[in-house]
């Protein structure tokens, strides 16, 4: 469609001799929308050519086709997300599993478990640290850069930095982090490994 003018008739048909109208917009009283809608149906009704879109039918289309945007952007974060978490328990497990003889010799010279755990903790929160800020960082810069794309498609998106979904995603690999050390340290301290 092209540049969109808004002029009285007696004007255009001055201006133009071949006038054909592809569009009219019309603008009704607040309350009276229905009734419009309903007059108009029946002006037209007779005519297959035309057609008539409301504002709300155009609105809950696209209202519907945001949910199923935002439906297939979830299910990919998700699936990614799980990969990584699970990615993620694998290394701590297989880092603890494999500095058993490590621990053995703390153990020997007097460490605690409770000072092992510690120490794993301290040690997975400082690298957790790292990696949070690289991926909140570099995460976000590519989520702006992908919504610069869809935006070059869809006009009507606005960008909303994702601070809730950033956090919320440092305060759950934190706490899988907890987790994931305590069981490992708890599942090889009651056995022997010395």
């Amino acid at each position: 469609m092209g540049p969109q003018f808004i002029i009285h008739k007696d004007n255009l048909t001055g201006i133009f001799k071949d006038v054909n109208v592809s569009a009219v917009a019309i603008n009704s009283k607040y309350g009276k929308e229905e009734e419009l809608n309903k007059d108009i149906k029946n002006i037209i009704s007779k005519d297959t050519k035309v057609e008539l879109k409301s504002f709300k039918e155009v609105y809950n289309k696209t209202k519907k086709e945001k949910q199923n945007i935002e439906l297939i952007g979830y299910s990919i974060v998700i699936t990614i997300a799980t990969i990584g978490i699970l990615n993620f328990i694998n290394t701590i497990i297989t880092g603890i599993i494999s500095r058993k003889k490590e621990f053995g010799m703390l153990k020997a010279i007097g460490t605690t478990d409770n000072q092992l755990k510690s120490l794993l903790l301290k040690e997975g929160f400082y690298y957790l640290g790292i990696a949070c800020i690289l991926a909140g960082i570099l995460g976000n810069l590519l989520g702006y850069f992908l919504f610069t794309l869809f935006k070059k498609v869809a006009s009507y998106a606005i960008y909303h930095f994702p601070i809730i979904q950033t956090i919320s995603m440092v305060f759950i690999v934190f706490i899988i982090e907890y987790i994931v050390v305590n069981i490992s340290i708890n599942s090889i301290t009651k056995k022997s490994i010395v």
